[in-house]
């Protein structure tokens, strides 16, 4: 699902979901397992091995990493059932795309209940979602950054309260490059934090 305030997204395409980002570079070590060609270690193929290497299993998006106390976990468990690198690296292959696929399934529900909050939301949904959307883009191009941006690409860019509180502050934010405030039109410095809130919340 593409977020109502993602990258190009526009109110006539949000809702299509977007499938996950499939991994050109499988096999790759995750967690804290060294890597295949080790040396200083020896798998044993009656039994657990020195140290687990563990690869990233085929199907997984390019930037996939599990979590580490999962990872540390199943590497417990799995020392303790005595499985052997290839039973363990078995186990992980269809453990961790399944874990994978339940977390995406609920991103994109999550992001759907969102969507659907925002567009029968009284305030900044209906008839006012497109302008709504409009100033929340507007205040993302004046204030956001490449890591704000990246964050509501995902399930946050569907939820109201960012939407209202972003297109709120877009409101403040003229074409021309001015914000409105109290004391009338002044121009931003997008390195003037201090200033720039001032502006936004004279009363705060």
């Amino acid at each position: 699902m593409s977020a109502l305030l993602a990258t190009e997204a526009t109110p006539t395409t949000a809702g299509q979901e977007v499938p996950a980002k499939q991994s050109t570079d499988q096999g790759k070590p995750v967690g804290d397992a060294k890597p295949a060609d080790s040396k200083d270690t020896k798998s044993k193929s009656d039994g657990p091995p020195e140290a687990y290497e563990f690869k990233t299993p085929k199907g997984l998006p390019d930037d996939y990493a599990p979590d580490d106390k999962v990872l540390a976990s199943f590497t417990e468990k799995a020392r303790e059932l005595g499985l052997s690198q290839e039973k363990a690296q078995q186990m992980l292959d269809y453990m961790l795309p399944t874990m994978h696929g339940r977390e995406s399934e609920q991103q994109v529900q999550r992001a759907a209940k969102w969507a659907d909050e925002a567009r029968n939301d009284k305030e900044i949904g209906g008839k006012n979602l497109d302008a709504s959307l409009a100033d929340s883009q507007r205040a993302l191009k004046a204030f956001g950054t490449p890591e704000l941006q990246k964050l509501l690409d995902g399930p946050m860019g569907n939820h109201p309260e960012v939407i209202r509180v972003l297109a709120k502050i877009g409101k403040t934010v003229k074409p021309d490059g001015f914000v409105s405030g109290n004391s009338g039109n002044q121009s931003f410095d997008p390195n003037d934090d201090a200033g720039n809130a001032r502006r936004l919340y004279p009363n705060g």
